[in-house]
């Protein structure tokens, strides 16, 4: 299956959902991107980064990706990391989109990341369990 992780800038959340997923379901397909990649907010990838080597994976090559219809019509789930950000409509109606609710770590301390991180994992992982 080919699974898309969504958030805002694609520099947080969705990375790290992707690269939980990919770590522990190499199987299966993941990808993420963000609805606008162009205004990176006030998040540092660094802290993103080393909370992520905490748990045996390296992100320091991730890069933003913009979202696209074709990335969500070739995807058979679509989970959205956040409800209330505002998609566009061939994800807000479609029925292969999911979501969780995972706050923005943008502002946040490494603390405060490590916090969403785990969450993340916890739920790459139930959600697996859920439907397979």
């Amino acid at each position: 299956m080919r699974f898309l992780f969504v958030c805002y800038h694609n520099l947080g959340r969705s990375p790290m959902a992707e690269y939980f997923f990919r770590k522990y379901y190499p199987n299966h397909e993941a990808r993420s991107a963000g609805i606008d990649v162009r205004n990176q907010g006030e998040i540092s990838p660094i802290l993103i980064w080393q909370s992520m080597k905490e748990k045996d994976i390296d992100m320091k090559h991730h890069r933003s990706t913009q979202l696209t219809p074709k990335m969500a019509e070739d995807a058979d789930k679509i989970i959205v990391l956040r409800r209330g950000i505002l998609c566009p409509t061939y994800i807000l109606y479609s029925n292969k989109t999911i979501y969780w609710n995972i706050e923005d770590p943008k502002g946040s301390n490494v603390s405060d990341i490590r916090k969403v991180r785990d969450n993340i994992e916890e739920k790459v992982n139930n959600f697996f369990n859920e439907i397979f």
